[in-house]
């Protein structure tokens, strides 16, 4: 595993080292200046920005990207590089670094929902010896509802089909890539509600699964609520001193945000005000 050191603990018994992908870097990699792309390919949009950064200081990271596809893409000053890559996803792309090179694709993980790797996240009460999720919740947040966002540079945009069944739930939102295509992200994943699975997978080897890979997942419990039956993809791969995997799965790539994470994302909006 090649990654970099984010923490040690140590207490009077033992120390904890505690180990990040090297995407996590780029949440520490700012964009000095506000920057607006037209119809440009996004091999040269990425690489133009990856170059600036490594000219400041070599992060050793380079860029394998060979698409042309061409993207409008806007970047607020002092945005990170990771939120850029995040807007890029938006966009239908995925990225991550292997070896050191930050590949960027339509497709990096593997669809393994079907085909010869084929692998299943699966937890029924009828079939008690066919089980690898230790535990599996299902939240259907209504909290999370929003079908008329709004964005300081392109306004509201709506979901009326939602609006008639739940009322017109309005909720500012903030986009350091193209704030068009971050409504529409919005309206995609919370305009009908979100329906928020969280799974412990039981993985014995950190290498089953890959970041990105497209796993399939059955969910019977034995009542209406708690039941699902479609894929999910890997966001995330934790491995503990003990050995212990755990997955951070998604049914879409815009994973709900926690509770902290929400705090620190409003936290960066008001040092982005006071600096403006």
């Amino acid at each position: 595993i090649h990654g970099v050191i984010h923490s040690v603990e140590a207490s009077l018994t033992e120390t904890v080292v505690t180990i990040r992908s090297f995407e996590w870097l780029f949440e520490k990699k700012l964009i000095s200046s506000d920057l607006s792309y037209t119809n440009l390919s996004l091999q040269n949009i990425v690489s133009w920005l990856l170059t600036t950064i490594n000219a400041r200081y070599d992060t050793g990271i380079t860029l394998s990207c060979s698409l042309s596809d061409m993207i409008d893409l806007t970047i607020t000053k002092w945005a990170t590089f990771a939120s850029v890559l995040q807007e890029i996803v938006k966009l239908g792309y995925q990225y991550r670094v292997i070896n050191k090179m930050l590949c960027i694709n339509t497709r990096i993980g593997e669809d393994r929902t079907t085909g010869q790797n084929y692998f299943q996240l699966k937890r029924d009460v009828q079939d008690p010896l066919e089980r690898n999720i230790a535990e599996a919740t299902i939240t259907t947040d209504a909290w999370q509802l929003i079908n008329a966002p709004f964005e300081k540079t392109a306004g509201f945009q709506i979901d009326q089909e939602s609006i008639n069944t739940y009322g017109r739930i309005e909720e500012s939102i903030s986009a350091d890539g193209n704030p068009t295509v971050a409504l529409q992200e919005t309206l995609t994943t919370k305009a009908s509600g979100a329906r928020v699975l969280e799974l412990s997978p039981i993985i014995q080897d950190y290498f089953t699964v890959n970041i990105w890979d497209l796993l399939a997942v059955h969910i019977d419990a034995g009542n209406e609520i708690m039941t699902y039956t479609g894929s999910v993809q890997v966001l995330q791969k934790i491995q503990d001193t003990r050995g212990k995997v755990r997955l951070i799965v998604s049914t879409s790539t815009t994973r709900i945000p926690t509770l902290l994470e929400t705090i620190r994302e409003h936290d960066k909006l008001i040092k982005k005000l006071q600096t403006q």
